[in-house]
Parts: C-alpha cells; sequence; structure tokens
C-alpha cells in the first residue's frame, strides 16, 4: 500500500493479503525494512530490530497501552515523514516503533473491525479487547458455521461480553468483523 502526502514523502506498506498485518515498509529511498520476525517474507529486506507484536511496539508495554496511541491526519503525516526518511542507526527505534503502530491501528486493525473503521482508527478500551482477539473471533465464527450453535463453542465463550454490539451471537460476532482469519488451530475445524 502506497502512502504520500504532498508529494513531499511517500512509502510504502507490505501489508499481507491473508492476515493484514503489516511486516514491513519501502522508504522513499526504495530500501525495505521488515520486523525482525518478519523479514523473510520480504526478499532483500533489513531487518528492524524488533519485531512485530504489541508488546514489542509498544516499548515493552502491554496491549492495553494501545488506548493511549494518537491515530488521525496529523497522525499519519507524522508516521509517514519518519517511515519515508527512516534510515536505520539514525532513526531511533522509538520514533520507527510509534510510526508503525500508528499504520497498524489506522490500516491493518480498522480493515478487520467496524468499530474502529467507525471510530477512524482511534481505539477505546472495547476496541484494544477486539484487535488481539481477533484469532478468538474468527474461531468461534468458523466453528458456529460448521456446528450452527454458539453459546456452547469454546471460543464463543472467550469472547461473549466483547465488541459492540456485544457477541452474545454469532450474528452479534460478525456485525463486528469486516473479515475473519482462516485460522486452523481452533477448537473443531
Amino acid at each position: 500500500m502506497k502512502v504520500m502526502r504532498d508529494k513531499k514523502d511517500n512509502c510504502t506498506l507490505a501489508i499481507r493479503a491473508d492476515t493484514m498485518y503489516l511486516v514491513g515498509f519501502k522508504t522513499q529511498g526504495d530500501s525495505w525494512y521488515a520486523f525482525k520476525n518478519r523479514n523473510h517474507l520480504i526478499q532483500g529486506s533489513t531487518a528492524l530490530t524488533f519485531s512485530d507484536d504489541y508488546k514489542s511496539l509498544t516499548g515493552g508495554g502491554s496491549y492495553k497501552n494501545l488506548v493511549n496511541v494518537v491515530v488521525g491526519k496529523n497522525s499519519a503525516e507524522e508516521a509517514l515523514g519518519i517511515l519515508a526518511k527512516y534510515k536505520q542507526g539514525s532513526t531511533t527505534d522509538q520514533e520507527t516503533k510509534k510510526a508503525l503502530l500508528r499504520f497498524v491501528l489506522m490500516f491493518s486493525e480498522a480493515a478487520r473491525f467496524q468499530l474502529i473503521r467507525e471510530q477512524g482508527g482511534e481505539l477505546r478500551q472495547v476496541g484494544v479487547d477486539l484487535t488481539v482477539k481477533w484469532r478468538v473471533i474468527s474461531c468461534a465464527l468458523l466453528v458456529s458455521s460448521t456446528k450452527k450453535k454458539w453459546d456452547s463453542i469454546e471460543e464463543a465463550q472467550k469472547i461473549k461480553d466483547l465488541g459492540e454490539p456485544q457477541m452474545k451471537s454469532a450474528a452479534a460476532a460478525a456485525g463486528n468483523v469486516y473479515c475473519i482469519l482462516q485460522a486452523t488451530d481452533c477448537s473443531v475445524h
């Protein structure tokens, strides 16, 4: 995905089609960088010094710190400026993590969840809880489509109080997501 601002700054975000995870980016100088646990996915990329998980991106904090991440037009422009001009060794990891985290929320998470998209990528606590349960939500919906039940599904019990509307049924769960992960480690396939 190419991100541009007034033809001054541009970068390309590498987002997996199967999971919608951000795996890396290309600077306006045509150098590719990828998270250290994903650089095998972008041939010729240089590995960053950190991983793509929320603990790493929030500086060792909890995923619950995502509620404090500022997103929006100004944040996107700031993030774009950092990634477009990124140079390993001269751009701090903290700046880079902050920029990547903003794009993860604004693009990847907003593509997965209606609530986050409606809030422009901004996360309230309910959105934070959704982001870390995407696999569980996906499994609940996959199992439900096979079993034609909801309440007896292990994954459904784990998410029943999440979302807007709360996921008390398969229809309510489906109303929270735009797409699901094709998870293979669900309780029943």
